[in-house]
Protein backbone atom coordinates (compact mmCIF):
# COMPACT_ATOMS: atom_id res chain seq x y z
CA UNK A 1 0.00 0.00 0.00
CA UNK A 2 2.96 2.14 1.16
CA UNK A 3 4.71 1.54 -2.19
CA UNK A 4 1.76 2.29 -3.90
CA UNK A 5 1.28 5.82 -2.37
CA UNK A 6 4.26 6.56 -2.53
CA UNK A 7 4.58 5.80 -6.64
CA UNK A 8 1.18 7.60 -7.08
CA UNK A 9 3.23 10.98 -5.51
CA UNK A 10 5.65 10.84 -7.48
CA UNK A 11 3.62 10.85 -10.55
CA UNK A 12 1.61 13.37 -9.20
CA UNK A 13 5.05 15.39 -8.89
CA UNK A 14 5.90 15.11 -11.86
CA UNK A 15 3.09 16.05 -14.09
CA UNK A 16 2.61 19.21 -12.30
CA UNK A 17 6.37 19.79 -12.86
CA UNK A 18 5.86 19.07 -16.43
CA UNK A 19 2.75 20.89 -16.46
CA UNK A 20 4.89 23.75 -15.06
CA UNK A 21 7.25 24.15 -17.62
CA UNK A 22 4.89 24.60 -20.62
CA UNK A 23 3.22 27.44 -18.58
CA UNK A 24 6.58 29.24 -18.35
CA UNK A 25 7.54 27.97 -22.01
CA UNK A 26 4.26 29.37 -23.54
CA UNK A 27 4.88 32.89 -21.39
CA UNK A 28 8.34 33.51 -22.56
CA UNK A 29 7.80 35.40 -25.62
CA UNK A 30 4.29 37.47 -25.07
CA UNK A 31 4.64 39.54 -28.45
CA UNK A 32 4.29 36.08 -30.35
CA UNK A 33 1.36 36.37 -31.04
CA UNK A 34 0.38 39.78 -31.10
CA UNK A 35 -0.18 42.50 -33.70
CA UNK A 36 2.00 45.53 -34.95
CA UNK A 37 0.20 47.84 -31.80
CA UNK A 38 0.53 45.37 -28.82
CA UNK A 39 4.31 45.22 -30.01
CA UNK A 40 4.82 48.30 -29.34
CA UNK A 41 3.20 48.81 -26.27
CA UNK A 42 5.36 45.70 -25.17
CA UNK A 43 8.95 48.00 -26.42
CA UNK A 44 7.44 50.73 -24.71
CA UNK A 45 7.33 48.65 -21.38
CA UNK A 46 10.41 47.26 -21.77
CA UNK A 47 11.90 50.32 -20.44
CA UNK A 48 12.86 49.06 -16.63
CA UNK A 49 14.85 45.70 -17.82
CA UNK A 50 17.77 44.89 -16.45
CA UNK A 51 19.04 42.81 -19.00
CA UNK A 52 23.05 43.36 -20.07
CA UNK A 53 23.22 45.74 -22.77
CA UNK A 54 26.07 45.25 -25.59
CA UNK A 55 27.54 48.12 -27.77
CA UNK A 56 26.51 47.08 -30.99
CA UNK A 57 27.13 50.40 -32.90
CA UNK A 58 30.98 50.70 -34.32
CA UNK A 59 30.57 54.19 -34.27
CA UNK A 60 29.15 55.42 -31.50
CA UNK A 61 31.54 56.37 -28.34
CA UNK A 62 31.59 54.92 -24.90
CA UNK A 63 29.93 57.64 -23.33
CA UNK A 64 26.98 58.23 -26.11
CA UNK A 65 25.99 54.43 -25.81
CA UNK A 66 26.12 54.92 -22.06
CA UNK A 67 23.73 57.77 -22.40
CA UNK A 68 21.68 55.88 -25.01
CA UNK A 69 21.25 52.73 -23.28
CA UNK A 70 19.25 54.28 -20.65
CA UNK A 71 16.70 55.30 -22.57
CA UNK A 72 16.56 52.67 -25.41
CA UNK A 73 13.78 50.03 -25.07
CA UNK A 74 14.63 46.87 -27.44
CA UNK A 75 17.35 48.98 -28.79
CA UNK A 76 15.35 51.81 -30.24
CA UNK A 77 14.78 55.42 -28.78
CA UNK A 78 10.98 56.21 -28.48
CA UNK A 79 11.52 59.45 -26.11
CA UNK A 80 14.61 61.66 -24.54
CA UNK A 81 15.15 62.64 -21.00
CA UNK A 82 12.65 63.16 -18.92
CA UNK A 83 14.81 65.69 -16.50
CA UNK A 84 14.70 68.46 -18.75
CA UNK A 85 11.21 70.08 -20.29
CA UNK A 86 12.42 70.01 -24.14
CA UNK A 87 10.64 68.10 -26.80
CA UNK A 88 12.03 67.69 -30.48
CA UNK A 89 9.57 68.20 -33.25
CA UNK A 90 11.07 65.53 -36.43
CA UNK A 91 8.93 65.64 -39.80
CA UNK A 92 9.39 62.32 -41.98
CA UNK A 93 8.87 61.70 -45.43
CA UNK A 94 10.28 65.01 -46.81
CA UNK A 95 11.88 67.13 -48.66
CA UNK A 96 9.00 68.26 -50.94
CA UNK A 97 8.48 72.04 -52.21
CA UNK A 98 4.82 72.17 -51.38
CA UNK A 99 5.47 71.34 -47.70
CA UNK A 100 8.83 71.42 -46.22
CA UNK A 101 9.76 75.28 -47.35
CA UNK A 102 6.83 76.23 -45.46
CA UNK A 103 7.35 74.59 -42.38
CA UNK A 104 10.78 75.81 -42.63
CA UNK A 105 9.52 79.09 -42.88
CA UNK A 106 7.24 78.43 -39.61
CA UNK A 107 10.90 77.23 -37.45
CA UNK A 108 12.68 80.05 -38.86
CA UNK A 109 9.97 82.29 -37.79
CA UNK A 110 10.22 81.26 -34.91
CA UNK A 111 14.09 80.34 -33.80
CA UNK A 112 12.98 76.11 -33.74
CA UNK A 113 15.42 73.96 -34.44
CA UNK A 114 13.66 70.33 -35.76
CA UNK A 115 14.65 66.90 -37.12
CA UNK A 116 13.88 65.81 -40.46
CA UNK A 117 14.12 62.28 -41.69
CA UNK A 118 14.06 62.04 -45.20
CA UNK A 119 13.45 59.98 -48.01
CA UNK A 120 16.62 59.03 -50.30
CA UNK A 121 14.12 59.51 -53.34
CA UNK A 122 12.44 62.58 -52.50
CA UNK A 123 16.88 63.86 -51.84
CA UNK A 124 17.29 62.69 -55.42
CA UNK A 125 15.25 64.53 -56.76
CA UNK A 126 15.58 68.18 -54.41
CA UNK A 127 18.77 68.12 -52.55
CA UNK A 128 18.64 72.00 -52.27
CA UNK A 129 16.35 71.78 -49.83
CA UNK A 130 18.38 68.59 -47.79
CA UNK A 131 20.91 71.19 -47.48
CA UNK A 132 18.62 74.22 -46.80
CA UNK A 133 17.77 72.12 -43.76
CA UNK A 134 21.03 71.71 -42.82
CA UNK A 135 22.32 74.93 -43.20
CA UNK A 136 19.60 76.74 -41.23
CA UNK A 137 20.34 74.28 -38.38
CA UNK A 138 18.17 71.64 -38.21
CA UNK A 139 19.12 67.80 -37.95
CA UNK A 140 18.91 64.98 -40.25
CA UNK A 141 18.49 61.61 -40.72
CA UNK A 142 17.14 58.69 -42.96
CA UNK A 143 13.85 57.32 -43.53
CA UNK A 144 14.80 54.83 -46.17
CA UNK A 145 14.84 54.89 -49.86
CA UNK A 146 11.15 54.57 -50.80
CA UNK A 147 9.39 54.17 -47.44
CA UNK A 148 9.27 50.21 -47.60
CA UNK A 149 8.85 48.12 -44.83
CA UNK A 150 12.58 47.05 -44.04
CA UNK A 151 11.43 44.06 -42.15
CA UNK A 152 10.68 42.56 -45.06
CA UNK A 153 13.64 42.98 -47.26
CA UNK A 154 16.18 40.67 -47.69
CA UNK A 155 19.42 41.66 -45.74
CA UNK A 156 20.59 42.69 -49.07
CA UNK A 157 17.89 44.68 -49.69
CA UNK A 158 18.12 46.34 -46.39
CA UNK A 159 21.50 46.90 -46.49
CA UNK A 160 21.61 48.20 -50.25
CA UNK A 161 18.44 50.58 -49.16
CA UNK A 162 20.15 52.22 -46.38
CA UNK A 163 23.39 52.64 -47.95
CA UNK A 164 21.49 54.20 -51.28
CA UNK A 165 19.58 56.68 -48.90
CA UNK A 166 23.07 57.25 -46.70
CA UNK A 167 24.42 58.35 -49.76
CA UNK A 168 22.07 60.27 -50.99
CA UNK A 169 21.74 62.09 -48.18
CA UNK A 170 25.79 62.76 -47.88
CA UNK A 171 25.74 63.77 -51.49
CA UNK A 172 23.31 66.44 -50.76
CA UNK A 173 24.29 67.98 -47.64
CA UNK A 174 27.94 66.60 -46.83
CA UNK A 175 26.35 64.71 -43.84
CA UNK A 176 27.64 61.31 -42.95
CA UNK A 177 24.00 60.42 -40.78
CA UNK A 178 23.90 58.17 -37.87
CA UNK A 179 19.83 58.77 -37.25
CA UNK A 180 17.53 56.04 -38.57
CA UNK A 181 13.70 56.39 -37.96
CA UNK A 182 12.40 52.76 -40.19
CA UNK A 183 9.33 53.13 -41.73
CA UNK A 184 5.91 52.32 -40.13
CA UNK A 185 8.66 52.36 -36.96
CA UNK A 186 9.04 48.68 -38.06
CA UNK A 187 12.08 46.89 -36.84
CA UNK A 188 10.71 43.47 -35.73
CA UNK A 189 13.76 41.16 -36.05
CA UNK A 190 16.55 43.87 -37.34
CA UNK A 191 17.51 45.63 -34.66
CA UNK A 192 20.87 45.09 -33.78
CA UNK A 193 21.52 44.68 -37.63
CA UNK A 194 20.80 47.99 -38.21
CA UNK A 195 22.61 49.14 -35.06
CA UNK A 196 25.77 47.36 -36.50
CA UNK A 197 24.94 49.10 -39.58
CA UNK A 198 26.02 52.04 -37.86
CA UNK A 199 22.61 53.49 -37.10
CA UNK A 200 20.63 55.03 -34.11
CA UNK A 201 17.27 53.86 -34.40
CA UNK A 202 14.33 57.05 -33.77
CA UNK A 203 10.85 56.42 -33.39
CA UNK A 204 8.81 58.30 -31.47
CA UNK A 205 5.75 58.73 -28.27
CA UNK A 206 3.72 61.42 -29.66
CA UNK A 207 2.50 60.44 -33.07
CA UNK A 208 0.30 63.25 -34.57
CA UNK A 209 -1.49 60.65 -37.00
CA UNK A 210 -1.23 64.10 -39.65
CA UNK A 211 -0.57 61.54 -42.33
CA UNK A 212 -4.25 60.74 -42.12
CA UNK A 213 -6.64 61.83 -44.56
CA UNK A 214 -8.87 64.14 -43.15
CA UNK A 215 -6.68 64.67 -40.60
CA UNK A 216 -7.78 68.32 -38.85
CA UNK A 217 -5.58 70.57 -36.70
CA UNK A 218 -7.49 70.54 -34.01
CA UNK A 219 -7.15 67.16 -33.51
CA UNK A 220 -3.42 67.25 -34.18
CA UNK A 221 -3.68 70.13 -31.51
CA UNK A 222 -5.87 67.42 -29.49
CA UNK A 223 -3.61 64.83 -29.30
CA UNK A 224 -0.32 66.85 -29.13
CA UNK A 225 -1.83 68.33 -25.60
CA UNK A 226 -2.72 65.36 -24.37
CA UNK A 227 0.70 63.24 -24.75
CA UNK A 228 3.55 65.30 -24.88
CA UNK A 229 5.42 65.64 -21.76
CA UNK A 230 9.29 66.42 -20.90
CA UNK A 231 11.93 64.19 -23.52
CA UNK A 232 8.99 63.97 -26.07
CA UNK A 233 9.90 62.97 -29.82
CA UNK A 234 6.79 64.40 -31.67
CA UNK A 235 6.06 62.69 -35.15
CA UNK A 236 4.57 65.08 -38.18
CA UNK A 237 5.36 64.12 -41.52
CA UNK A 238 6.26 67.30 -44.43
CA UNK A 239 5.55 64.97 -47.53
CA UNK A 240 3.74 61.72 -48.52
CA UNK A 241 0.74 63.44 -49.46
CA UNK A 242 -1.01 66.44 -48.39
CA UNK A 243 0.13 68.16 -45.77
CA UNK A 244 -1.85 71.59 -45.57
CA UNK A 245 -3.30 70.49 -41.79
CA UNK A 246 0.55 70.01 -40.76
CA UNK A 247 1.27 73.44 -41.84
CA UNK A 248 -1.48 75.54 -40.47
CA UNK A 249 -1.47 73.97 -36.78
CA UNK A 250 2.25 73.93 -36.59
CA UNK A 251 2.75 77.78 -35.45
CA UNK A 252 -0.48 76.79 -33.01
CA UNK A 253 1.70 74.01 -31.82
CA UNK A 254 4.38 75.79 -31.18
CA UNK A 255 3.05 78.49 -29.21
CA UNK A 256 1.17 76.22 -26.90
CA UNK A 257 4.15 74.47 -26.07
CA UNK A 258 6.20 77.62 -25.15
CA UNK A 259 3.55 78.69 -22.89
CA UNK A 260 3.85 75.53 -21.11
CA UNK A 261 7.81 75.93 -20.78
CA UNK A 262 8.93 73.50 -22.99
CA UNK A 263 12.30 74.43 -24.54
CA UNK A 264 12.84 72.84 -28.83
CA UNK A 265 15.43 71.07 -29.81
CA UNK A 266 16.75 68.71 -32.32
CA UNK A 267 17.43 64.89 -31.91
CA UNK A 268 20.60 65.08 -31.05
CA UNK A 269 20.40 67.89 -28.78
CA UNK A 270 17.83 65.77 -26.96
CA UNK A 271 19.75 62.87 -26.57
CA UNK A 272 23.52 64.63 -26.17
CA UNK A 273 24.37 62.45 -29.32
CA UNK A 274 25.58 63.19 -32.46
CA UNK A 275 23.82 63.20 -35.71
CA UNK A 276 26.50 62.56 -37.71
CA UNK A 277 29.97 61.09 -37.47
CA UNK A 278 31.95 63.05 -39.56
Amino acid sequence: MGKFFRAGVALLTISLLMTGCRIIHKSEDPMSKKGPQAEEQQQFGAGNSQEQKVKLNPLLTQAEFEKLKKIERRHIVFNGPKQKKRVALTFDDGPDPRFTTQILNILRENNIKATFFLIGKNVQRFPHLVKQEVDEGHAIGSHSWEHKELPKLTPQQLHEDLKKTKEEIKKASGKDILFLRPPYGATKGIEEKLKKEGYVIINWDVDTVDWKPGRTPQQIVDVIQKETQPGSIILFHDAGGNRSATVSVLPQVIQQLKSKGFEFVTVDQLLEVRAYHN
